[in-house]
């Protein structure tokens, strides 16, 4: 799966589950990239409680893809 593939896959949960975008990109990412997920969980790049991802999330998610 590329990362744009993935970022479809996320908004396709997203409209399924009505989850906030940042739990729906965690989410998908945890079932995705477990790998990646855990990197972030915690952080400040955790995305998890945020109505969006930031900038720095989809970076850090995108180049280590």
């Amino acid at each position: 799966m590329t990362y744009d593939e993935f970022v479809a896959e996320v908004i396709a949960y997203r409209i399924a589950t009505r989850q906030r975008q940042g739990q729906a990109y965690f989410n998908m990412l945890f079932m995705a990239r477990p790998d990646l997920s855990e990197q972030i969980r915690t952080t400040p790049l955790d995305p998890f409680y945020e109505e969006k991802v930031s900038d720095e999330c989809i970076a850090f998610v995108k180049s280590n893809w």
